[in-house]
């Protein structure tokens, strides 16, 4: 579901559970944090390898081990920033909503 960029990445950001508790593993630390290889084969691969590939984490052999993008940094700031009230919210409710309200009606 990609609606456009935000600095470099899409605006709307979709990750698992597994994987936002992988990024989790480098946003919660200090910002010169480095996961070496034993650590990283801890951490489930499929989580890991997703985060490898989109970016959010690199390798640098020169600090021994995986360390956070500035890409994986603004991933999970617009991953928790997600706003989910409505724009306008004195318009109808959806049909999901008003059928709901209907079926609990008492007479």
């Amino acid at each position: 579901m990609l609606t456009g960029k935000l600095n470099g990445i899409p605006a709307k950001v979709l990750l698992s559970n597994r994987q936002y508790a992988a990024l989790r593993l480098f946003t919660d630390e200090r910002t010169s944090f480095v996961m070496d290889t034993d650590n990283a084969l801890l951490v489930d691969q499929r989580s890991f390898g997703s985060l490898f590939h989109r970016g959010y984490i690199q390798y640098e052999k020169s600090r021994g081990g995986f360390v956070l993008t500035n890409l994986g940094k603004r991933a999970r700031q617009v991953f928790d920033d997600t706003d989910i009230f409505r724009k306008q919210p004195s318009t109808t409710f959806s049909s999901y909503i008003r059928t709901i309200k209907a079926l609990t009606r008492t007479a």
